[in-house]
């Protein structure tokens, strides 16, 4: 939550010219209020609208980024490399290559599944063919959406090149984060309202996941500590407490966004890394539970404290070691940057006052950029060469995750092994390839279940994931 405050509210500072401890103290006050008092129905409401809004501006971007070049042909001239899907280069220190992106993010995209947000939202449903649907209905607008993230760099940084002005490079922004909200700026300075929508597109992708993860901390805190110690509680008080707890994990995100300020680097870098800490060792603790009956509690815990240490060390050592950082792809061309103005004047804080006061006063002498061309790549250098643990701290943080699977994995069945088995098993509790697959895809064993929607009916074959504290 953290992480997506910051990075919103960095993208704001180039728009609006707010300061980002502005916007993080009106994000989560503001995000903390509506979520204690809406519920999950304002959360899941609420995403619907951020949802279409955020759609909306980065298709805008995309459409009049292409119009602007000359058309999708001009697009992939001045972005071919961005498009190069066939580096099969099994090296993990390169950052983006086949291997990292499709086996390195499995555990990603499994924990997005397991997580409690989406466990929410499954409960939330009255049958098992409804959280089929929600599942068939989410995947291909998460698909899209990501699809048109990766779209909308290519497109930008055609659009640039085109302009014969690569703003990262020549130094006119400092901050890979601001790049998107530069070029809103840019884009759409002679379409009032288009800067706007973009301003709400950043808003709706953070309040959403803000508002998301706050109802389902508040939820998960009552479910496992609140009421297992407190089980006379009447139906209001649980509800104030539910609300208490928003708030209160409200202030700590706000305390945790001030800290992020201060990581340098891509903002989703800092995210995926960070996450994985927690999604690979927990999509391990989950697959090991359900698939394996030798794995104990001990063992488990044990493998899961493992997996998370050695990948939070990875984190740190990466970001907080002298190890160089990864080095960009091929640069564009800056040789026109002169219409942006001296590289000290035309910062993050000045954008706003530069777009309407200062593009016609420039002049070419103004500007000690160089024209270096986009025909090769910013020189790589030698990460690793001076010792193994560079090369470790070198490790893209596209394969944290899995790295913090794989090693949850072995170390929780090595220690499994190792320790006293239970003496007993729930057999609910383990996933069973022809009770829960087959069956229910093909042979209906639950259509009495989805017919009634009452989960207490289903208690054996659909609610195994129960949330009772027994389980």
């Amino acid at each position: 939550m953290a992480s997506v405050t910051v990075g919103t509210c960095v993208a704001l500072q180039v728009v609006l010219g707010i300061p980002p401890w502005g916007t993080i103290l009106i994000y989560t006050v503001v995000t903390a209020i509506y979520t204690s008092i809406g519920g999950i129905k304002a959360v899941i409401w609420t995403d619907v609208f951020q949802l279409i809004i955020m759609t909306a501006g980065m298709i805008a971007i995309l459409v009049k980024s292409s119009i602007d070049v000359g058309g999708l042909e001009n697009v992939y001239k001045f972005a071919k490399d961005r498009f190069d899907t066939t580096d099969f280069n099994a090296d993990p220190t390169i950052r983006y290559q086949f291997w990292s992106v499709s086996i390195g993010t499995i555990t990603q995209m499994l924990y997005m599944t397991m997580t409690q947000p989406s466990m929410q939202r499954i409960y939330s449903v009255r049958n098992m063919n409804q959280a089929r649907a929600l599942f068939v209905i989410a995947t291909p607008f998460y698909v899209t959406i990501t699809v048109i993230g990766v779209l909308e760099g290519a497109f930008l940084f055609a659009y640039f090149s085109e302009k014969g002005c690569d703003i990262l490079e020549a130094g006119i922004i400092d901050n890979v984060n601001a790049i998107v909200p530069f070029a809103v700026l840019e884009l759409f300075r002679n379409q009032p309202g288009l800067a706007g929508l973009f301003t709400a597109c950043l808003s709706s992708a953070g309040l959403s996941t803000l508002s998301s993860c706050l109802s389902s901390l508040s939820a998960i805190t009552y479910e496992d500590v609140i009421k297992v110690n407190f089980r006379e509680m009447k139906p209001y008080q649980s509800t104030r407490i539910a609300k208490v707890f928003v708030l209160f994990y409200g202030s700590i995100v706000m305390g945790l966004s001030f800290s992020m300020l201060h990581i340098p680097g891509s903002v989703s870098a800092v995210f995926q890394g960070f996450m994985g800490c927690m999604d690979g060792p927990v999509c391990a603790l989950f697959l090991l539970s359900l698939m394996c009956r030798r794995v104990t509690t001990t063992g488990i815990s044990i493998g899961l404290l493992c997996g998370c240490a050695l990948v939070f060390w990875l984190i740190m050592g990466s970001n907080f070691s002298d190890v160089p950082p990864y080095p960009y792809l091929a640069h564009g061309p800056t040789d026109e940057c002169s219409v942006y103005g001296n590289s000290t004047d035309a910062r993050i804080e000045n954008t706003l006052e530069y777009y309407y006061s200062n593009v016609s006063t420039m002049s070419l002498t103004d500007v000690p950029f160089s024209t270096a061309s986009a025909s090769s790549p910013a020189p790589m250098e030698t990460v690793g060469s001076s010792s193994l643990l560079h090369t470790i701290y070198s490790i893209t943080y596209i394969l944290f995750s899995f790295i913090g699977f794989c090693t949850t994995i072995c170390v929780g069945l090595a220690a499994s092994l190792c320790t006293k088995r239970q003496d007993t098993i729930d057999e609910r509790c383990l996933l069973s390839f022809r009770k829960h697959v087959l069956n229910s895809l093909f042979t209906g064993s639950h259509a009495g279940c989805e017919n009634n929607g009452k989960r207490k009916d289903c208690h054996e074959d659909v609610n195994f994931l129960s949330t009772e504290t027994e389980l």
